[in-house]
């Protein structure tokens, strides 16, 4: 039997800067595929067929007025680079396991949230994401880099074969 792995810390890094202390919450882009429902003739129910994947996106909120931030909005399609860095642990084990998001993107969308002298402020950005790549303690789970093709899950490149009969 064993414990759950749970975040005991955090560090993000935008462009290779650090915010130590400033971010207070991260979500990591939900991992989901278009589906189209198909039925044909002798068929007795539908089939989800596997049209690609639904767009990707990364959520940051930061205590505070982050200027830098502030400045991605609307950049370049994958101007933006983000890591989130985690250390994760279970309570019966001393042993501190990595897990880490490397992702490109652009800032679509910044919340500067309610303004309250005497009450910490939270900005909320949100990055559209054309790259994404989970890695866990070493092992790289997905990478999906929409604009090149390459869609790597456990090991297997499942887009290789589309790319080869494309030219790609």
């Amino acid at each position: 039997m064993g414990l759950p792995r749970k975040l005991k810390a955090m560090a993000v890094f935008v462009n290779g800067t650090h915010y130590a202390g400033e971010c207070t919450e991260a979500t990591p882009p939900t991992m989901e595929r278009e589906t189209e429902d198909y039925r044909a003739g002798g068929m007795d129910g539908p089939v989800k067929l596997d049209m690609g994947g639904k767009e990707l996106t990364l959520t940051l909120k930061m205590a505070g007025h982050v200027a830098a931030l502030i400045t991605q909005y609307g950049g370049s399609l994958s101007g933006t680079q983000l890591r989130l860095v985690q250390a994760v642990q279970a309570d019966d084990t001393d042993a501190v396991q990595g897990v880490e998001v490397v992702a490109r993107g652009r800032l679509i969308k910044f919340d500067p949230g309610n303004a309250k002298v005497g009450d910490l402020t939270e900005h909320e950005y949100e990055f559209a994401l054309t790259y994404f790549k989970w890695i866990d303690n070493g092992t790289t789970l997905v990478e999906v880099d929409y604009i090149n093709m390459i869609e790597n899950v456990g090991g297997v490149d499942r887009m290789q074969q589309t790319k080869a009969t494309l030219g790609i």
